[in-house]
């Protein structure tokens, strides 16, 4: 048993990481398998939940699974082929124009109680929330509306728009639902679940495992993305906030915790089991004791304190993030964090044994924050959405506008912030240093 967690220890040891194009071949490699099963339009040509199954399975799962197997090396040519195949795929199919981008990005009316909310971006229930997503309904649309939404309709309700955050008795509550980013969250999960039962066969590329101490692989990208995603919907509560007056900070702390209680749970288990069978660990990785559940379920805690950070100041998020990530780097750089992590410094008391993950937990909330940020942008239709509600001086048009759809700005703005981060990455990487998962 001792010979074989060495050599198992061994074998996930010592990575290096790959290229950042490898990385963005990737997830080129999941948009592409998500339009080419859109351009299919399973869900129209069949009823049969097992044939839908096996499309699934051939379409999305099996082409990564090559992918970051006994494809590993051929990431460019694989993205050449399954483009070709979507333009085929999708010249062959007639009158399926908007099976592959999907239904726009919107934020709808909520529902009355009782009623189960639409699902599915081609669910005809979905007409009528389309309709309402116009500033105004004409009084023949109007008429065909049910009582209640009439009622709700014609009840004066400026008042939702008056503050950033509206009172409870608003009538009106605003559902945020982004079609692209549950795609993102779904391709994120299934390529996650891939790497995690792959990583420990020779099939699975060594560049696509965690690195050692510097540079960036595949496995390492998803941890981070992971980290993001979940700053991207904790920003929820920030455009959709029910109260004028948030709760006490004590509250807001309490309801965070209970929150994250089974990610604390989790990771408990997994130090028992994990010792409990003598299983092979990456020490390095996290550190003795520290996974990375426990790193998730201190975020949110994190994100409450920069949610009413903005609430109180309006600081841009952004700002907040790269503000944090500087005083972060400062530490490891001038007080010889960064040095001490690294080292092979005998792990004698629980800091110390598990250094890697508390040196590293700074840089997830950095990251988190990001998401935070990055959501106030892409949950609404408008990026300007948050803006205009916290801006005292707004008209009640003016609001209402920002409940519209607004791609082409939507796309600017998302350009615009990815020219920026992609500029302070490479600054970063060439004057500071390059990315280290331990840090």
């Amino acid at each position: 048993m001792s010979s074989y967690k060495q050599a198992k220890e061994g074998f996930v040891s010592g990575g290096e990481g790959s290229s950042g194009s490898d990385i963005i071949a990737i997830l080129c490699s999941l948009v592409l398998t998500h339009f080419l099963h859109r351009s299919l339009g399973v869900e129209r040509r069949t009823r049969s939940a097992l044939r839908r199954m096996a499309v699934d399975f051939a379409v999305l799962v099996l082409p990564l699974l090559a992918i970051i197997t006994v494809l590993g090396s051929r990431l460019w040519t694989c993205n050449l082929i399954l483009a070709l195949s979507v333009l085929a795929t999708r010249k062959a199919s007639r009158g399926s124009d908007d099976s592959l981008l999907g239904s726009l990005d919107r934020a709808v009316i909520t529902s009355p109680p009782g009623r189960a909310p639409p699902t599915h971006p081609h669910d005809p229930r979905d007409k009528l929330h389309e309709r309402l997503e116009e500033p105004f309904l004409s009084s023949s649309q109007l008429q065909g509306a049910p009582a209640t939404l009439r009622r709700r309709i014609n009840e004066p309700h400026e008042h939702a728009f008056a503050s950033p955050f509206p009172e409870a008795t608003t009538p009106l509550r605003l559902r945020f639902h982004q079609p692209f980013l549950t795609v993102y969250r779904a391709q994120l999960m299934l390529l996650t679940a891939l790497s995690i039962l792959a990583v420990d066969f020779t099939i699975f590329p060594r560049k696509f495992a965690k690195t050692e101490s510097w540079g960036i692989s595949l496995m390492d990208a998803g941890v981070g993305s992971f980290v993001f995603s979940l700053g991207i919907v904790s920003a929820l509560p920030i455009l959709n906030r029910s109260a004028r007056i948030p709760p006490p900070l004590a509250i807001d702390l309490w309801r965070s915790t209970r929150r994250t209680l089974p990610l604390l749970i989790l990771g408990l288990v997994r130090i028992l089991f994990v010792k409990g069978v003598d299983y092979p660990e990456h020490v390095t990785e996290y550190g003795v004791h520290w996974n990375f559940f426990f790193s998730l379920s201190i975020l949110p805690t994190a994100g409450v304190l920069a949610r009413r950070l903005y609430e109180a100041t309006h600081l841009n998020l952004a700002l907040l993030g790269v503000a944090l990530a500087v005083v972060h780097q400062s530490v490891l750089r001038f007080h010889g964090v960064q040095e001490y992590v690294l080292s092979s410094a005998p792990r004698t008391t629980l800091l110390s044994a598990n250094r890697e993950g508390l040196a590293s937990l700074p840089g997830y909330v950095v990251i988190y924050v990001l998401g935070l940020s990055a959501g106030t942008y892409v949950l609404p239709s408008s990026p300007d959405f948050l803006a205009r509600l916290v801006d005292q001086g707004q008209k009640t048009a003016a609001a209402r506008k920002a409940v519209g759809r607004q791609p082409g700005k939507a796309v600017v703005v998302y350009c615009s912030w990815t020219i920026i981060w992609w500029t302070l990455f490479f600054l970063c990487q060439g004057f500071v240093s390059p990315p280290s998962r331990r840090l």
